[in-house]
């Protein structure tokens, strides 16, 4: 019953009663954050082809790759 009413306020009221994440680490393991800039010198080919087609399917469609939708009789 207790867990019920735990996971009753968790979802109503999840800021004050939500489950909390700790974003720090212990004394004697603390958290490291670690990052490299990717250049494109030094990437693989498989590594660039994702990345231009990550840019190819965010880029706005132009109007060569616009679907043409066929128009309704009026």
């Amino acid at each position: 019953m207790v867990n019920t009413r735990k996971w009753l306020m968790s979802k109503l009221a999840p800021h004050r009663y939500g489950n909390r994440l700790v974003h720090s680490g212990d004394p004697e393991n603390p958290v490291q954050v670690m990052h490299r800039r990717a250049g494109l010198a030094d990437m693989e080919p498989h590594e660039l082809e994702a990345v231009l087609r990550l840019s190819a399917a965010l880029s706005p469609p132009t109007s060569e790759k616009r679907l043409s939708l066929p128009r309704a009789k009026a």
